[in-house]
């Protein structure tokens, strides 16, 4: 990697000239609801070690009921001196869209461990499969997950 200088301006080599990697934004109002999704489990984890409920991605993906019970989640681990590691086995499907709201259903599996201040274990999986309802939102041309409705009805992880 050789840098020219400027602040902006960065150039790559390697041995291989002819290989080349194109990798496209998603387009689309599903492609880009499904993205913002599954990055809110990821910033919901990282706000959950440690506990943070100010962390600043969370605001990047999260609004609404959405940003008020993963808020709630994350302060109750605060209080209860506990952390979370881990991360959720989704598989979501566009129910409906629009340009300015996609609906998506899942069946999550959540893969995590929960310690205490000390370290112990507290809670460790394998967790059930859980349906799940999630509405996600165009504010201002950022896609963010408004509602995550947690369903009765059993689901079968694909």
């Amino acid at each position: 990697r050789a840098d020219t200088g400027g602040a902006d301006t960065t150039t790559e080599s390697d041995d291989d000239a002819d290989a080349t990697t194109t990798t496209a934004e998603p387009a689309t109002p599903e492609e880009l609801a499904i993205a913002a999704y599954l990055r809110g489990w990821e910033v919901e984890f990282k706000a959950l070690d440690p506990p943070n409920p100010m962390h600043p991605e969370l605001g990047e993906v999260f609004t609404a009921a959405a940003a008020q019970s993963i808020g709630d989640i994350i302060v109750n681990a605060k209080n209860a001196g506990q952390r979370s590691v881990g991360s959720m086995v989704t598989n979501p499907t566009v129910a409906s869209s629009t340009s300015e709201k996609v609906l998506l259903k899942d069946c999550t599996v959540e893969q995590s461990t929960t310690y205490d201040a000390s370290g112990a274990v507290v809670d460790q999986g394998p967790y059930p499969p859980r349906s799940r309802e999630i509405e996600v939102v165009n504010q201002d041309g950022t896609w963010r997950v408004s509602v995550i409705r947690t369903l009765e009805e059993p689901c079968t992880p694909a």
